[in-house]
């Protein structure tokens, strides 16, 4: 996963991991990669369910992001590890790339990937932090 934020009429946003505290719920969130974009994120994985869930303290306000990622994920004892391809963050409807009007972008580019219609982007959530 990786947090980033965007700037008034700038399509390049920037990693903004360091900009939030994250409070481990269910599973481990870190920031301790040499990737600066990524967090790394541990799921608690039962036999049917794979559960993680965990807290943003924002630091400071501004226009954010999350991005899913690919990732992987093997059994103890094992050397099977399955590849996870995130779809969609679920949330109370929609990604909220509208915000984004707020700072005149109607597109955005995030750690070298570049999204043309990111509305329709079922990996992204985007969000507002205000004082």
């Amino acid at each position: 996963m990786e947090v980033f934020e965007a700037q008034y009429n700038n399509i390049d946003a920037i990693q903004a991991r360091d900009k939030f505290e994250f409070i481990n719920l269910t599973g481990n969130v870190s920031t301790l990669s040499l990737q600066t974009w990524d967090i790394v994120v541990e799921n608690t994985c039962g036999e049917n369910l794979c559960e993680l869930q965990f807290g943003m303290v924002p630091q400071q306000a501004g226009y954010f992001g999350l991005a899913l990622q690919t990732g992987r994920f093997g059994f103890e004892n094992e050397c099977d590890f399955l590849t996870l391809f995130p779809t969609e963050i679920e949330s109370d409807g929609g990604n909220h790339f509208e915000i984004f009007n707020e700072i005149n972008l109607s597109k955005i580019k995030i750690d070298g990937s570049f999204f043309r219609n990111p509305e329709t982007e079922n990996r992204l959530y985007f969000f507002k932090v205000v004082n």
